[in-house]
C-alpha cells in the first residue's frame, strides 16, 4: 500500500497518451512526444532530472531504435524469401478451400493466423494475406468489422509469438539482463490470454459488434 502512490505518474502518463490518441488530438507518434513532456516534471520533482541523466535516456532511446530496426530489417527480408516461396498466397489458398461451416472457418483462419504470425512481421503479413482472405470471408457472411477486429487481435498476438515477435526484443533490450528465453517464458500467460480472447471472439462475435452496432445502427 505504501508503493502504490508510486505508480500515480506513469498512470499519468498513460492516461495522457490513451486519451490524446482516442480523442483524435494526436497521433500515436505525437503522444510518445506528450508523454516525455508530461515525464520531465515528474522527473524534475523527484530530483532524478539532470543532464547526464537525459544523456542516458537518449542513448537508450538510440539503442533501442536501433535494435528495432535491425530486427524488423531482418524480419523483412524473411518475409521477402516467404513472400517469393509464395507462402502466405499458397496458405491462403488453402484456407479458402476448406468446406466447412462458419465457426470452424474462423478456427481454422485463427490458427492460420497464429502460424503465419510465428514467422511474420504484422505489415508483410497484413498485406500479403488480407486482400486474398477478406472477399472469402465476406462470402461466408463474416461481418467485416468483425474481421477487423480479429485481424487486429491477430497482428497483437504475433507480436509477442517468438521467434519474430518484435515486443518480445524490445522487452528484451530494455530489460538488459538474462535470455531473450526469458521473456518468452514470460509472455506466455499473456499468450495463453489473447487466445482465449480469440475463442470468446468467435464464439460470441457480438463482442465486437456491440458498440458498432450502438454508434452506427
Amino acid at each position: 500500500m505504501r508503493a502504490l502512490p508510486g505508480l500515480v505518474p506513469p498512470l499519468i502518463v498513460f492516461a495522457v497518451i490513451m486519451v490524446s490518441i482516442y480523442t483524435g488530438w494526436a497521433t500515436v507518434t505525437e503522444s510518445a512526444a506528450l508523454a516525455v513532456a508530461v515525464a520531465m516534471p515528474f522527473a524534475w520533482w523527484s530530483r532524478k532530472l539532470s543532464i547526464a541523466m537525459l544523456h542516458e535516456c537518449f542513448l537508450s532511446t538510440f539503442n533501442l531504435t536501433a535494435i528495432s530496426m535491425f530486427i524488423l530489417a531482418m524480419a523483412f527480408f524473411l518475409n521477402f524469401v516467404m513472400g517469393l516461396l509464395g507462402v502466405p498466397q499458397t496458405l491462403s489458398k488453402f484456407a479458402g478451400s476448406l468446406q466447412v461451416d462458419q465457426t470452424t472457418f474462423l478456427w481454422c483462419l485463427a490458427i492460420f493466423y497464429l502460424l503465419l504470425g510465428v514467422f511474420f512481421e504484422t505489415l508483410p503479413m497484413l498485406v500479403g494475406t488480407v486482400p486474398i482472405m477478406f472477399p472469402i470471408v465476406v462470402a461466408m457472411g463474416v461481418d467485416p468489422v468483425w474481421f477487423g477486429v480479429f485481424i487486429v487481435l491477430m497482428c497483437e498476438i504475433s507480436l509477442i509469438s517468438p521467434p519474430v515477435g518484435m515486443t518480445l526484443y524490445v522487452i528484451q533490450a530494455v530489460r538488459r539482463e538474462g535470455s531473450i528465453g526469458d521473456v518468452f517464458q514470460g509472455t506466455l500467460p499473456f499468450f495463453l490470454t489473447m487466445i482465449v480472447m480469440t475463442a470468446i471472439l468467435i464464439h460470441f462475435p457480438q463482442v465486437a459488434l456491440w458498440f458498432a452496432n450502438k454508434a452506427y445502427g
